[in-house]
């Protein structure tokens, strides 16, 4: 099973191939507009002696409200009830979020910066870190981008070429 790693600043993150073929799927159908939905997964250990959690994003499914070339509005009561069942079925916790950005590159603007800071640092979602996956370009030539985002920092993770 095909696996892509990133890792960086003592953080790792494992993207199976179901959650990068539905990312990859759900981008190319939403094109012109922005996409988004939660990411789910397990932590799979510690980096730096368990300063930094691992983790595996398993899958990576749908939950916009609105969307548009420019933006998108996440549907956290949709990813709210998928978190639910997917812990009741694998054990699967929400690690963060994913959105594509149709006409641009992957990199995470201010609001999207600012928006994950606001989940890490809000007690009732319990997420010291939010992992942000950005898909980037058109169908057919996309650009990845991976970043672990703290109260206080934004760590860009880079792809690591396991061949």
């Amino acid at each position: 099973m095909r696996v892509d790693v990133y890792a960086g600043d003592g953080f790792a993150v494992f993207i199976n191939a179901e959650a990068i073929d539905a990312m990859t799927r759900a981008s190319d159908e939403a094109h012109p507009n922005e996409t988004t939905g939660p990411l789910f997964g397990i932590l799979t250990g510690g980096t730096e002696g368990g300063k930094h959690p691992a983790a595996t994003i398993m899958e990576a499914p749908v939950a916009v409200l609105a969307s548009s070339p420019t933006d998108c509005v996440f549907d956290g009561n949709l990813a709210s009830r998928m978190a639910d069942e997917r812990w009741r079925e694998h054990q699967h916790i929400m690690l963060g979020e994913w959105h594509s950005h149709p006409n641009n590159t992957p990199t995470p603007s201010p609001v999207d910066i600012q928006r994950c800071k606001r989940n890490v640092t809000n007690p009732e979602m319990n997420m010291p870190e939010e992992i942000m996956v950005i898909v980037g370009g058109p169908p057919g030539n996309h650009e990845w981008s991976v970043h672990v985002i703290t109260a206080k920092a934004v760590h860009k993770l880079e792809r690591v070429n396991l061949h």
